[in-house]
């Protein structure tokens, strides 16, 4: 017997998403109140910021399909580094604007400086 996947509208996606931008309640929070797991309420919010640009982009991107890997290809593989050389291999193949939105100040557990060393980037330029 499989377990069918329940499958969220775009609408729902971006509900949540917004509401995880405002800051005002944490992940837990917010995935309670919409009934869903916290992951997704991470998920939805990255991926909000990774394509919120491509909506002022108007006609000139909407036929275009990226080549780059999304930050969900970039952690899929694991090898036995923890994905670190797979990800700086990967990091190295997308945009320098798109490495720079990587970076997230204040990560309890990656430093600022190991962040710009494994996307890299100058440390220079974050500060």
């Amino acid at each position: 017997m499989s377990k069918k996947r329940k499958q969220y509208s775009a609408s729902f996606k971006s509900k949540v998403a917004l509401a995880a931008l405002k800051g005002d309640q944490t992940t837990s929070e917010i995935a309670a109140r919409f009934q869903i797991h916290p992951t997704m309420v991470s998920t939805w919010k990255r991926e909000l910021l990774e394509n919120a640009s491509d909506l002022f982009e108007g006609k000139r991107k909407a036929g275009k399909q990226s080549d780059e890997p999304s930050t969900d290809e970039l952690y899929r593989d694991r090898s036995t580094d923890g994905g670190t050389r797979f990800f700086v291999a990967q990091a190295r193949s997308i945009s320098r604007q798109q490495r720079l939105a990587m970076i997230e100040r204040g990560h309890p557990q990656v430093s600022l400086s190991r962040q710009c060393e494994l996307l890299k980037l100058s440390r220079r330029i974050i500060a």
